[in-house]
């Protein structure tokens, strides 16, 4: 009985003991990389071994062991995770496949090149990579996965390619440089969280985004310009309950200090709260908003009490129920198609502006509001404000206080 208690004290310190054998588990090594091989096909996949990567690393297309060649197909499951001295990568072609936390935790990694064969990121493959500054993903990438970038502190630029068609959940989350990006028109969602506390200043949501999850661009604190683009698609923003979250955190955007919203089209929300068809955008520091041709039928900005600018592309504000703040309505300048004056003058809700003009604002001053990251202010050449880009030159003064002159044809 004593040697059997013994022996059964013993088997979970084996099972410990093998577990850690099979972690650096590899079948071979070939110029300090470690492979594991699959000798039906001939292909290696790289994973992890004896001692962790440090330095510059390159990975070949293929390599040869005992005279036969092998084809280097993927990047294994922690191949590189926590290699605290590791600095580069560069993968080569042939190479299709990153699986998940492939990279994550390497603090030091601060470049990794992707070869242009990759088909697939795995979920946390970069996730705290806090030195990794730029990143071009390659075209055939279909989905930025979850929590990809998160924690990647230092990354300032990462280009999307057109294939990508989702960004998932927390993909960018914390990336605190990270001040701007480009979104490819072949996307079609943004998952939870993907861009929260971010560093980023703008943002500009192409008309291919069909659903944007709860909080994707909440608590951005440098965020100031976000511009949902023109389009007859409705999009989804999905929120949580108010009663699930913190009253600080009610709205789409969380913290994030917008200045200037475009919404181009439909925006429906799908939330469990009682206003189910009301948009709520509660953005105490909003100075600008405009609204495009396909506006949503009612429209909540009883919060933005700073509203200095409203603009509106549609004819019909009689089809468009507002709620704005008293504030709004006596402070802030209601802008309006050319010949519509009269309409929005009778209309309920829109009446209620003391100040209404009209406004040529055609596509060309919609394109320069997008081409312009963090704008600020507009001024003609006589250095006159203005409250879009007019045909002819402006003068752009940016958010990071340079200025520069644009030309709208």
């Amino acid at each position: 009985m004593k040697k059997t208690h013994i022996t059964m004290k013993l088997l979970p310190i084996l099972a410990a003991l093998l577990t850690c054998i099979n972690v650096n588990a590899y079948d071979i090594e070939v110029d300090n990389i470690y492979y594991d091989v699959n000798l039906d096909d001939m292909t290696a996949s790289v994973t992890s071994g004896d001692n962790l990567y440090t330095g510059n690393i390159v990975i070949p297309s293929s390599i040869a062991y005992k005279g036969r060649e092998f084809h280097v197909v993927s990047l294994d499951n922690i191949s590189f995770k926590n290699c605290p001295d590791l600095i580069s990568v560069t993968i080569r072609d042939g190479i299709e496949d990153i699986k998940a936390y492939a990279f994550s935790g390497s603090k030091k990694l601060a470049e990794v090149v992707l070869p242009n064969t990759l088909t697939n990121l795995g979920e946390n493959s970069f996730e705290n990579c806090e030195s990794l500054e730029s990143l071009e993903i390659p075209n055939g990438i279909k989905s930025i996965p979850n929590r990809c970038f998160t924690g990647c502190r230092s990354l300032s630029h990462v280009n999307i390619p057109q294939s990508v068609t989702t960004i998932e959940q927390r993909a960018f989350y914390f990336c605190s440089s990270l001040s701007h990006i480009e979104l490819p028109h072949s996307l079609q969602r943004i998952g939870a969280e993907a861009f929260e506390w971010s560093g980023l200043v703008s943002i500009s949501i192409p008309n291919s985004v069909s659903t944007i999850e709860a909080f994707a661009l909440g608590n951005c604190l440098a965020l100031q310009n976000v511009i949902f683009n023109d389009g007859n698609t409705p999009l989804v923003m999905l929120y949580v309950s108010p009663e699930d979250i913190g009253l600080y955190e009610r709205n789409f955007f969380g913290a994030s200090p917008l200045e200037s919203l475009h919404i181009g089209r439909l925006i429906s929300n799908i939330t469990i709260s009682e206003d189910l068809n009301i948009l709520r955008i509660n953005v105490t520091k909003l100075k600008t908003v405009s609204f495009g041709k396909y506006s949503n039928k009612s429209l909540d900005f009883t919060y933005a009490q700073e509203l200095e600018e409203v603009y509106c592309k549609f004819t019909d504000p009689s089809d468009v129920t507002v709620s704005f703040s008293n504030k709004t309505y006596l402070n802030a300048t209601l802008f309006v198609p050319t010949g519509t004056k009269e309409k929005f003058e009778k209309a309920d809700g829109w009446k209620n502006f003391f100040s209404i003009q009209e406004f040529d604002m055609d596509e060309t001053a919609v394109k320069a509001i997008k081409q312009t990251n963090g704008i600020k202010q507009h001024y003609n050449l006589d250095g006159k404000k203005l409250p879009y880009p007019n045909k002819g030159v402006n003068i752009i003064r940016s958010s990071n206080g340079e200025t520069h002159k644009i030309l709208i044809k």
